[in-house]
């Protein structure tokens, strides 16, 4: 009885160390695409920095304009007409709306503002050096 448990025991110690090692390769690969996912997260974030925010705009509109319970109501209106990848479920959707409306007004306006100030730069540098 007793090579019987040690037969069994070593083959438990093999099935752990099995799952062990496949463990540790799904965390490097892992470890490889949040680092990628990050990275794009980066640009993506610097990028909308430099461009208008038409659709923060309007959700500080309706956060200045709307009582939470109509939020809450709008939102869920929202969701019953979005169609889209199973990435957006309920929870990714909240999450991401409630981020988006914890942005500060300044950054929100502000950069918007200095994008709009940096096209008007250019058309008036342009239009300056037409030849009427």
């Amino acid at each position: 009885a007793a090579t019987q448990s040690t037969a069994q025991d070593a083959g438990h110690v093999e099935n752990l160390d099995n799952r062990w090692h496949r463990v540790e390769a799904e965390r490097d690969e892992n470890g490889k695409t949040l680092k990628n996912v990050t990275m794009l997260h980066t640009a993506t974030y610097r990028l909308k920095t430099m461009l208008p925010k038409t659709r923060e705009t309007n959700e500080l509109l309706d956060q200045w304009l709307l009582s939470r319970d109509e939020l809450h109501e709008l939102d869920d209106s929202r969701e019953q007409h979005r169609r889209g990848p199973a990435w957006t479920a309920p929870e990714v959707f909240a999450e991401a709306t409630e981020t988006i409306r914890a942005r500060s007004v300044g950054w929100i306006i502000g950069t918007s503002l200095l994008f709009e100030a940096v096209i008007l730069t250019f058309a008036a540098r342009s239009f300056c050096r037409r030849d009427f």
